[in-house]
């Protein structure tokens, strides 16, 4: 009997061992489910709240002249693309302001079936995309720490537009990490948008060499 009692408290544990192991499997994959799924609608979010606050119509609209200066050769010919620093500074750290200005208006709990300012908890069978299932399955909390860094720079493109002519165009580049906290694991995800602010159509040629299109990036803010 004492054999008998050993062998099926070996089987127990042999049993509680496994089931332990599954559901650790299982709850790694609905834990990766559940980011990603957390992500893409964080990320579509910032989206609009990116294009909303730097939509050309929403902000002053800067004189390309008072950011950059182009430098030509005896020809006409475009050769480089200098940054004026110190105004480009100014408005990089006013974009970085604006960035900030409202964000607590960015409302993600919409996204979710319940939230709190930035802790969410998903219903873990939202994950299976079954409109039938959504609302089950045990609360996932999830919290979200959003433009935890961000980066901010110009990048300038200058093509040729037509006969004698190039179209300067600038560019306001914003790198933003972002971070996702879920039980048992914390992970960065970031979003890279590539606004333009300003343009003009100039006189001038841009040299064969660089194939018809010149492109530059400034240094970086980083709040």
């Amino acid at each position: 009997m004492r054999l008998k009692g050993k062998r099926n408290n070996h089987y127990m544990v042999w049993i509680f061992i496994n089931v332990v192991l599954i559901l650790l499997i299982l709850g790694g994959k609905l834990n990766n489910s559940v980011k990603e799924l957390v992500e893409e609608n964080v990320s579509q979010e910032i989206y609009s709240y990116i294009f909303n606050t730097f939509d050309i119509k929403a902000i002053t609209n800067p004189k390309i002249n008072d950011l950059i200066y182009i430098n030509k050769n005896d020809k006409g010919e475009i050769i480089s693309i200098d940054y004026r620093f110190n105004e480009g500074y100014v408005f990089l750290n006013d974009s970085m302001d604006r960035l900030y200005e409202d964000i607590n208006n960015i409302n993600l709990s919409d996204s979710f079936i319940e939230g709190k300012d930035d802790v969410f908890f998903v219903p873990s069978l939202l994950v299976t995309n079954n409109s039938l299932l959504n609302n089950f399955g045990m609360k996932i909390p999830v919290k979200v720490r959003m433009f935890k860094k961000v980066d901010m720079s110009f990048k300038t493109k200058v093509k040729e537009y037509g006969i004698n002519n190039v179209l300067v165009e600038l560019y306001l580049n914003i790198r933003i990490i972002n971070d996702i906290i879920t039980i048992g694991s914390r992970d960065s995800f970031e979003n890279n948008f590539e606004v333009i602010i300003a343009s003009r159509l100039i006189t001038g040629d841009i040299p064969d060499y660089y194939g018809g299109i010149i492109e530059k990036s400034s240094s970086i803010v980083s709040s």
